[in-house]
């Protein structure tokens, strides 16, 4: 590989060439690209936080994260665990450079004012860190709140651009009239920092991952992938990018990966599926199970998640499905398919370890070690 240092911590250039094998071989990860460095690809891993675990053992990984230079955190808002936006106020406290981005924020949850103001505020406490990731939330979910998201491709276009007006006023009261959402001179009554806080869309279906490329400032390929449908999905954001104004550079290509390191292939399978039951459950992901080539039955993968019920998740979560849409195995073997994922297109991984919480917090040991078993 490429190798450049950039101040006091190491960044490393990965050439189009260079394999994650190399890499692997006691490199630490990669943050933001230095300046002088020659044109390359940029190992770039994020972990992501599900709120199932205390927030003590999600700090700690926090820190382990950021001092392997790690990309990003990000926090899930899964409704009825550990709330995202509270979190990450914590996990900036506990870190120096990396990203923290609570995914996704839901307009039908609470208006976007309300998000708007929490992200604004994790950004006044460490400029250039927070960004704001929206998203519908899962279908299922919402249906327990007893919630039937309405047209949601016009909620989040008008989500995105609402937001945007509020913190590019300048404490200026807004007015905003839309399908979904108005604003009746509603403002942000602080100043905010002057770097521009990142907004990215978690997208699934082809609509969404247009608008993604069209008006957010990335995309964040949710609720489980597979290498196909990345590069489909890729594809409709590029779609979208083309109706940009301006080049729109800068733009962000993250997912969502399933990630079980264990001692024990046996352990790691488990884990996957248990972790996939709750994911590969939302019917929005009928594209990405056609353009994978999975067949499952959504409705009672559903029943089985909700009931706990073990047997059921494993018969209906076979093997090679979980080898399709996650990373699973012992560290030996979790590089190499960690891989697959950025050659399909991936900028950033987003690694969301399953398990109890120290076998995630081991897991991330041996991923900031640069896999430390392949010395």
């Amino acid at each position: 590989g490429n190798i450049q240092k950039n101040g006091p911590r190491v960044s490393y250039v990965l050439n189009p060439y260079t394999s994650f094998r190399d890499w692997k071989k006691g490199v630490t990860l990669s943050g933001n690209a230095h300046p002088d460095s020659n044109p390359g690809r940029f190992m770039k891993l994020g972990i992501d936080l599900d709120g199932r675990i205390p927030i003590s053992d999600m700090v700690e990984m926090c820190r382990i994260a950021d001092a392997a230079g790690f990309h990003s955190v990000w926090a899930d808002q899964h409704l009825g665990y550990r709330d995202a936006v509270s979190t990450s106020v914590a996990f900036l406290s506990a870190t120096e450079n990396v990203l923290v981005i609570p995914t996704a924020l839901s307009p039908y949850v609470a208006h976007p004012l309300f998000w708007a103001m929490g992200i604004a505020t994790l950004a006044e406490y460490a400029p250039g860190r927070a960004a704001l990731c929206a998203g519908t939330a899962n279908p299922n979910v919402m249906a327990e709140m007893g919630l039937s998201p309405k047209k949601p491709l016009a909620s989040m276009r008008e989500m995105i651009t609402a937001t945007r007006r509020l913190w590019d006023a300048g404490r200026e009261r807004v007015e905003f009239r839309g399908e979904t959402l108005n604003l009746y001179g509603a403002h942000i009554d602080f100043d905010l920092p002057e770097a521009r806080i990142p907004i990215y869309l978690t997208a699934v279906g082809p609509k969404m991952c247009r608008l993604a490329g069209e008006a957010a400032d990335g995309v964040v390929l949710s609720a489980g992938v597979s290498a196909p449908y990345i590069q489909w999905a890729l594809e409709q954001v590029e779609e979208g990018r083309r109706k940009r104004d301006g080049d729109g550079s800068g733009f962000l290509v993250a997912g969502l990966i399933v990630t079980s390191i264990f001692e024990t292939y046996e352990e790691a399978l488990e884990a996957s599926q248990a972790g996939l039951a709750y994911l590969l459950r939302n019917p929005a992901l009928k594209a990405s199970h056609e353009v994978s080539g999975a067949k499952l039955d959504l409705d009672a993968i559903n029943d089985a998640f909700v009931k706990g019920d073990r047997e059921a998740i494993r018969r209906l979560i076979p093997e090679e499905v979980v080898h399709t849409y996650s990373v699973t195995g012992t560290p030996e073997t979790a590089a190499d398919r960690i891989t697959e994922f950025i050659d399909a297109g991936l900028e950033v991984p987003v690694l969301a370890l399953r398990g109890a919480p120290e076998n995630r917090k081991k897991a991330l040991r041996l991923l900031a070690e640069g896999l430390a078993s392949n010395p």
